[in-house]
């Protein structure tokens, strides 16, 4: 646990800045930045209010949140704060910031990584649905990817994603995650059962596309 924290926790606020190193990267329309969990740091620079705020508020709204799999219950600044905090050493989060405007739009990360498999698993939310279908999770996820794989060095890194989110699977495919698994009847929503769709992407593969 101790070696996953200081993994985890020394890496730099600004993620997207770090590792600008190639061409699809430079032309990233958003940044990732600061660990969400840290109360010392969870305001962003040029916004009001705290983010985590903010991420509670995308959290409740059920249009956001039919789209990731939350948990489905109202979600306080506090209890999400010390959720995060507990689990630490075994996740990194970050706001996604839209570079144009400096403005924070959602929030993605790593969770549940293991060092010695070296694995992970990959959440994203667009919170601020003004920017959505602009192509700014594929950007984030990329990002991510490159920090998961570059700087964590995990070789796998999977996802969760409900089958009714056409959109989502279209952006973890154009970012290279293939299908390995479905799970039937798996998340009620709107009064109806859903699929789940598991997905994952090895380190190799990142590489050579």
């Amino acid at each position: 646990a101790g070696d996953a924290r200081g993994r985890v926790a020394d890496h730099v606020d600004r993620v997207g800045e770090r590792e600008r190193a190639g061409e699809l990267v430079d032309r990233a329309a958003v940044d990732l930045r600061r660990r969400v969990a840290d109360r010392e740091a969870d305001r962003l620079d040029g916004s009001s209010g705290t983010y985590l705020a903010r991420f509670a508020e995308w959290a409740n709204d059920p249009e956001v949140a039919a789209g990731v799999t939350l948990a489905r219950q109202v979600l306080g600044v506090e209890r999400m704060r010390d959720k995060m905090a507990r689990h630490a050493a075994r996740q990194a989060y970050f706001a996604i910031v839209a570079l144009d405007g400096n403005e924070p739009i959602g929030n993605c990360g790593i969770d549940d990584i293991s060092t010695v498999d070296r694995t992970g698993e990959l959440v994203i939310m667009i919170g601020d649905k003004r920017f959505w279908d602009r192509g700014l999770g594929t950007d984030a996820v990329r990002l991510l990817l490159r920090f998961g794989f570059l700087t964590l060095g995990l070789n796998n890194i999977r996802l969760r994603v409900h089958a009714f989110n056409e959109r989502a699977i279209r952006c973890y495919e154009k970012c290279g995650f293939r299908q390995y698994a479905f799970w039937p009847d798996s998340w009620y929503h709107d009064g109806e059962l859903h699929g789940s769709v598991f997905m994952h992407l090895l380190r190799a593969d990142f590489a050579a596309g």
